[in-house]
Order: C-alpha cells, then structure tokens, then sequence
C-alpha cells in the first residue's frame, strides 16, 4: 500500500464505475431471463407429466394403444397383447391403472390341451382357467371376445379342459366374438360345442369355427339354442358345410355375413339348405371354395337380399350359374386363374347382374380375350358407379376404347349412350396413356366426367386445367415397358374443354 501512487487512483475509480455499469447490466439481463424462464415454466406447468396424468386420461390411452396394436379387429388368431402385457411393467401405477381398465381385458386368448396347459398366452405365464378368471373379473361386465384354439387332446386333458369349458359355458351371456379353433384334433371342439348346445349368446355378433378335419369330427347338433338375436357374421375355414338342422351351427336368420373359405367338394344342398337359412343374408364371402357339381344342373339359389359376393381364389365360379341374386350392387373378383371368365361370360349374355354398382377384378392369372369384352359385356351393367381391372394392357385398352367409341346405331346416324353413364371412379393397373386421354375427354364432353381415377398404385391429387392432368398421367405411365410412346397434342382431338363440366378429377 506504501507504493501507491495517487496518480493512479482515478483510472482505478473509472475502472470501478465501468464494472459498477456492467455488473446493472448483467442484473437487467438477469431480471429479463428469470421473467423469461418464470413465462417458459408457467407454459409448461400446462403439459403434465404422464405419471401426473389424471387416471381417466391415462386409461384412455391405454384403451388406444390396446386396440391400435392388438390387430383386434382381425381374427383371434392374430391378436397381440404386447401392448396390454407391456404398460403392467412400466411401472406400479401403470399396472394398477391397466387392471382398472375393463376395456383391456375383453379379448381374452385361450389355447387349451396338454401342449399349452401351462400357459393361455405367451404373455401370461398363468393357467387357462386362472387366465380366463381374472380377465373377465377385470372386463368388469363388458361383452367378451374370446378365442380359443384346441391341440392334443388326450384322455389326460379332459379334467383340465372341463374346466376352462364350464367357465367358457358361464359366460355365454357376455359373448360378443367367438372364435374356435382345432389345430389337430376336434375331441374338445366337440365338448365345448355340447356345453353350448341350450345356451343362449344374446350379445354374440360374430361367430367364426376353423379347423383342418372333415365335418364328420363335428357334433351334428344346433348350438345356441336359446338364442343369438344379434348375430350378423359367420364365418367358417374348414369343411363344416353342413345343413342348419345338422348343426354345429346357432340360429343363422340374423345372419347378413357369410364367409366360407378353404371348403372343398361343398354339396349342393347343404350349401343350398345353409343359404337359404339366412334370409338377412347381405354379403357372400368365398376363398377355395368348391362345390361338387360335376357339370349337374341344379335349381338356382334364389338370394333376393344379397347385396355383396367376394370371391378369391379358385372355387367361386359356381357362383354364376347357380347363384341368383336380382339386387347384387358389388361384385369383388380376386386372385383367381380359371373360374373367372365363366363369370365374365354370364354377366355379359345373361345379364346377370344388372343392378350392379361397384365391379372389381384384382390380382388375376387367367387370360380373358379382350373381344369378351365387349359392348354387350358392358352394357349388361348400365348401373355401375366405380370399377376396378387390374388385367393386362390390351384387355384394358380394350375396355376403355369401347366405352370411348360406342358403337352407333341406325346406319350410324344416331349418336349412341354413354356406357356406364353413372360411372364416377375407374381403377387400373396399366393402360396406354393416350387410350386413358381420349376415355377421360369423352366422358368429359358428355357430361359424365370420371372424378376419381386410380393409376398404377398412383396415389395423388391437385386442382388443375385437363392438359396438365394428361401430362401427368403420360409421366406416371411412363415406366411400363408396354407403354406406346404418345406424341399428338393434348387438344389435338378438337374437344372443347370449355364446354366441359369442370369438376375437379381426383387421382387416388
């Protein structure tokens, strides 16, 4: 201190004022951040945490989870519980919160026999009966779905398996789905049915048995006897073609779905006794289906209130003689490489369907000459509002360049209908550009625009003037190696587009 010199003491008090002046600023700067932070956490105060969550709101999530990733909309055999089984390890809460959830625990998976008498689910390390227990005292009293799969019955197994078959049986009044599954052998599908014979379901909406055996295995008895006032789909893959007094069937007269696949050498009448069973009977479903008809001629099948038939695969083209359905407005062809042009045949000489609405052909093999579809064919279905062909490229361009160029009538001199003039969506798989061109100006100056248009798994939409949609289109279509390269202009054909209607075209 003795060395100081005054000279220095006013830069030293200048210095201290500048650090006087900064150290304000820094405690401004400071006031503005906490005020900035205190705003930030007061917004965030609005977000909790999940593990503050209110339960309700917790509970709905799981709900969501569970039924987005449990594929519980599909059969029982391809249910998944990971999600249901995950959220009871995260934590105590979770679990607590899960068990408290009925709506988690009405699909209940139970696979009996001695293979799976230690376990129900992989994801349940528990017996089928303690399983099935504490599943439906979770489910509180919501409708169930169960599904149940048999393998390796043997004599060992029926004390075991009687009991999971008297709980089952208890529940009957609680069913909504049902689906039964043999895997090798139908012992306990047998004992099962027996439980169910004077039962009464009167929430069943959904009745699905599946197996690899022959009807012979089945009991020949009715099930549900009591009554199913709300069963809408049945739904068999396995040879239980069977009339309705033979059982193993419930009361079928609410039935409006049927779906039959993997059957072969269906019977005539069984199928015919099956059907007609099912007055409500809206929707046909067939996959590998045959039925023994060897070239006989049978009465027709009279369905006055069929609204639907799907078919794929083999097997469906007994459908088209022997099927009469006078108010079909779908018909939905797939995957199938021989039956189909029987049914091409009867839709265009015999008019079969003329009340037709939506036709698709999808994923076929078969090989159809493009002559057969003709202006016959296609005026045979003058109702139709949306079609789908997934065929070749000739047969495509055939389809549109007669619906393009009618022919004319009177020596010519009358302009023709429009074929399909209700027609509002087309889908196709490939075609020739220009032959897509001409179809969609035709339509347009007629009146009858096509608003949807499908390409080559093309899925997009815009607003936009005819030619760039034509443009488009050549672009799309560009990469089939059958596309013929096209060079007229896209007004070369002289239509007017002003005249047009103008409504919007929507590529999907």
């Amino acid at each position: 201190m003795g060395d100081a010199n005054a000279a220095d003491l006013p830069k030293i008090l200048e210095e201290e004022a500048a650090l006087h002046h900064e150290a304000d600023v820094l405690r401004e700067r400071l006031t503005v951040v906490e005020a900035r932070l205190a705003a930030a956490q007061a917004r965030k105060a609005i977000y909790a945490p999940v593990y503050r969550l209110p339960v309700e709101l917790l509970s709905a999530i799981f709900k969501i989870g569970h039924f987005e990733h449990g594929e519980l909309f599909k059969a029982g055999n391809y249910w998944k519980f990971k999600f249901r089984g995950t959220i009871c390890l995260v934590s105590r809460r979770f679990r607590d919160v899960a068990i408290g959830t009925p709506a988690l625990w009405t699909y209940i998976s139970l696979r009996l026999g001695h293979v799976h008498r230690s376990f129900s689910h992989p994801a349940h390390n528990v017996s089928p009966v303690s399983y099935l227990e504490y599943c439906t005292k979770r489910s509180a009293e919501l409708p169930l779905s169960i599904y149940t799969t048999f393998r390796c019955h043997c004599q060992e197994d029926v004390y075991f398996d009687a009991l999971i078959m008297d709980r089952l049986a208890f529940y009957t009044s609680r069913l909504k789905r049902l689906h039964i599954q043999t895997e090798t052998t139908a012992d306990g599908v047998v004992l099962l049915l027996q439980r169910f014979r004077s039962a009464s379901a009167p929430l069943l909406e959904y009745f699905r048995i599946e197996g690899q055996e022959d009807a012979e295995f089945l009991d020949e008895s009715p099930i549900f006897t009591g009554g199913t006032p709300r069963l809408s789909y049945l739904d068999f893959t396995t040879n239980v073609v069977l009339p309705p007094s033979r059982g193993p069937f419930p009361p079928l007269r609410t039935v409006t779905t049927l779906s039959i696949r993997g059957v072969d050498d269906m019977d005539y009448a069984h199928i015919r006794h099956l059907l007609h069973a099912m007055p409500s009977l809206t929707t046909l479903k067939l996959s590998m289906t045959f039925l023994m008809h060897e070239n006989n001629t049978f009465p027709p099948i009279i369905l006055p209130q069929l609204k639907t038939i799907v078919i794929k695969g083999e097997g469906g083209d007994w459908i088209a003689p022997y099927l009469m359905a006078p108010n079909l407005e779908t018909l939905q062809i797939r995957a199938m490489s021989s039956g189909c042009p029987c049914i091409i045949e009867l839709l265009g000489v015999h008019g079969k369907y003329a009340s037709l609405r939506t036709l698709e052909v999808k994923e076929t093999s078969w090989t159809v000459p493009p002559e057969d579809f003709n202006e016959a064919f296609l005026r045979s279905m003058p109702l139709l509002e949306s079609v789908t062909f997934f065929l070749d490229f000739d047969t495509t361009d055939t389809i549109l360049q007669t619906l393009t160029n009618p022919e004319r009538t009177g020596d010519g001199q009358i302009e023709p209908d429009v074929i399909w003039p209700h027609l509002h969506g087309l889908y196709i798989k490939k075609a020739t550009p220009s032959v897509i061109r001409l179809f969609l100006r035709y339509r347009a100056i007629r009146n009858c625009p096509i608003k949807e248009l499908g390409l080559h798994y093309v899925t997009t939409s815009f607003r936009s003037k005819p030619t760039s949609r034509f443009k488009w289109i050549e672009e799309e279509m560009c990469d089939c190696e059958e596309c013929e390269p096209e060079s007229s202009d896209e007004d070369s054909d002289g239509l007017d587009w002003q005249s047009s209607d103008s409504s919007e075209l929507s590529f999907i």
